[in-house]
């Protein structure tokens, strides 16, 4: 298991969203909140990567490889029939 290398800010600035108020980012895939994948891949996350991740929800990382969620959850769905 890959983990994210979260990004500390030490800036002290009032209204800093990482300081503040407690944003999660990654600096190794990019990854922050919503675009991050249950596991770091340990490179750069694409846009396109983002999107799926985050607004399709179709994206993710773990146990080494992408996966498809989704894919996951119909399986389950049709096993449970």
């Amino acid at each position: 298991m890959r983990e994210h290398t979260w990004y500390e800010c030490h800036c002290e600035q009032s209204g800093c969203m990482f300081c503040d108020g407690g944003l999660g980012a990654c600096t190794v895939c990019g990854g922050a909140e919503g675009t991050l994948t249950t596991e770091c891949c340990g490179r750069r996350l694409t846009e396109e990567e983002k999107d799926k991740v985050y607004k399709e929800g179709t994206l993710d990382y773990l146990d080494g490889q992408w996966i498809n969620p989704k894919e996951k959850e119909r399986k389950h769905e049709n096993d449970n029939r």
